[in-house]
């Protein structure tokens, strides 16, 4: 294995959506960093990121919203929704538009809650 990698999950998830609000709002599942960059990322669903309902075109709004104020958290770096009935991939990755803010936010309880993860079990998909 590489490098270790360090993970951070949220609790509970916080509220976030697209803020063209046209498929309402979902959860922010985690925050992930590249390996060599400074920036900031979350996970999401596409279905909850994304500006439209047009999944094969790139958004038009990247903005993404949080809490009850409206205020934009980051914006969408990547999607991706299947059309597949028998695998269902619905991911969503965002960039934070203030890492600081990020890791400061009460909303977001993450700063206490992490894991090393030293390996990965390769799993099989059976069809």
């Amino acid at each position: 294995m590489d490098d270790e990698i360090e993970v951070h999950t949220v609790m509970s998830g916080s509220e976030i959506g697209n803020e063209a609000l046209v498929l309402g709002t979902g959860t922010l599942g985690c925050y992930v960093q590249k390996k060599g960059s400074d920036n900031l990322y979350f996970i999401s669903c596409w279905h909850v990121i994304k500006d439209n309902i047009n999944w094969d075109l790139a958004p038009v709004n990247k903005n993404i919203i949080s809490g009850p104020d409206k205020k934009i958290l980051g914006t969408i770096e990547e999607g991706f929704l299947s059309h597949d009935d028998h695998i269902g991939i619905d991911i969503g990755i965002g960039k934070f538009i203030d890492k600081a803010n990020a890791l400061g936010n009460a909303e977001f309880v993450i700063t206490k809650q992490h894991r090393k993860v030293t390996s990965l079990i390769p799993c099989s998909i059976r069809m």
